[in-house]
């Protein structure tokens, strides 16, 4: 599904198109044309051979022109390179790849960028020059509109040389789809106190290096003098040392209500995607910044638990393309009984942002599942 926004389309200035091939005046080429009719009309009534001189040299410059700037954006060939992963309303850098196969003429002033359907092209990047075989490198930052299916039509290739009367334009289809992620933003200080108690951790019955307390034992030379236990040495006339308990990492179940009411609100689904960004900045944060795994659970969609690049991929396309459901089902937690931690992240009934709630329940079992798979009823 596309959840690109539909955009009003900006007045367009008078563009000629015949077929990939379009001009466009510039506000310099519309006065030479008004200053050269206006010429030409002067030379008619007096007949001045001065004057007709002068409007042959302008017409000749507009001939000129045209050939000169067909010449330029003709035998070119445009890749383009996206990066891997593209968030939206996050600028990312294109970079495009010209290639001039003209055997013997150079091609000058060329402005590559791309164009979409319902949405404006981006801004573009530019090439000085270009001589035969040559080829030139130029990047641009380009802005996804909004998460989900990305369809880039193709390559716009504009010149305005040699004397910038006329914008020539050569459009090089090259369909590409791109998945947009959904934005990622920065968590606030409230919405990352359940994710500081220690979510994602738990002390585990051995030593390790942890933060809790396992027991005390004798003072050996390769130990830590920070560790030395001064109470307990004082009274038992011996130096004893703190032995921690270590902390096993425990999954983390990110649990996305996406039920969508009878009778939504009119700001529904502003809300409803400002809670897809909670999500995914949620993720993003567990996943790539404390490294901890992460298992998600929607109305329609599970994954079990999982850590590393390929999980945050999955779950990143998932969120991608989620949308709300009306089927409400049965209680999503019940379903999944991975032993995890969860974090409930819903659309609230109000006006304001969506909620992040935490709770350290332990369920009792575990179950399987597959990615993008609806979970279950149990009988």
């Amino acid at each position: 599904m596309n959840n690109m926004p539909k955009h009003k389309k900006p007045k367009k200035p008078f563009r000629l198109s015949i077929g990939s091939r379009s001009l466009t005046f510039t506000p310099l080429g519309w006065r030479f044309i008004l200053i050269s009719l206006g010429v030409g009309l002067a030379a008619v009534n007096s007949g001045s051979n001065l004057l007709y001189l002068v409007v042959a040299m302008m017409l000749s410059m507009v001939l000129i022109s045209g050939v000169l700037s067909e010449q330029a954006i003709s035998g070119l060939r445009v890749t383009r390179r996206l990066p891997d992963a593209v968030y939206a309303l996050t600028p990312v850098q294109v970079r495009y790849t010209v290639v001039n196969r003209k055997k013997f003429m150079p091609s000058f002033g060329l402005a590559v960028s791309d164009y979409w359907p319902g949405g404006p092209s981006g801004p573009g990047a530019y090439v000085l020059k270009l001589g035969p075989g040559e080829e030139g490198k130029a990047a641009a930052s380009v802005v996804a509109p909004a998460r989900g299916r990305w369809s880039i039509t193709g390559t716009e290739v504009t010149t305005s040389f040699p004397f910038g009367l006329f914008r020539k334009t050569q459009r090089l289809a090259r369909e590409e789809v791109k998945l947009v992620y959904p934005r990622i933003r920065e968590l606030g200080g409230d919405e990352l106190d359940p994710l500081a108690g220690g979510l994602g951790e738990e002390p585990a019955p051995r030593r390790g290096q942890g933060g809790g307390l396992h027991g005390l034992r004798g003072y050996q030379r390769t130990d830590d003098a920070r560790h030395i236990h001064w109470k307990r040495s004082a009274g038992r006339d011996t130096l004893m040392v703190k032995e921690f308990e270590a902390e096993e990492t425990r999954a983390v179940r990110v649990v996305f209500d996406n039920h969508a009411p009878e009778r939504p609100a009119p700001d529904y689904e502003t809300r409803f995607e400002e809670a897809v960004t909670r999500a995914a900045s949620v993720v993003h944060h567990l996943l790539t910044d404390r490294d901890v795994p992460v298992s998600f659970v929607s109305r329609d969609a599970y994954i079990p638990p999982g850590s590393g690049q390929a999980q945050y991929r999955l779950v990143m396309e998932t969120l991608a393309g989620i949308t709300p459901v009306k089927d409400t089902g049965p209680d999503m937690l019940s379903l999944q009984t991975d032993d995890a931690q969860t974090l409930m992240i819903a659309v609230d009934s109000g006006t304001g942002p969506a909620t992040v709630d935490a709770s350290a329940g332990r369920s009792a079992g575990r179950t399987g599942g597959r990615p993008g798979l609806a979970p279950e009823a149990k009988p």
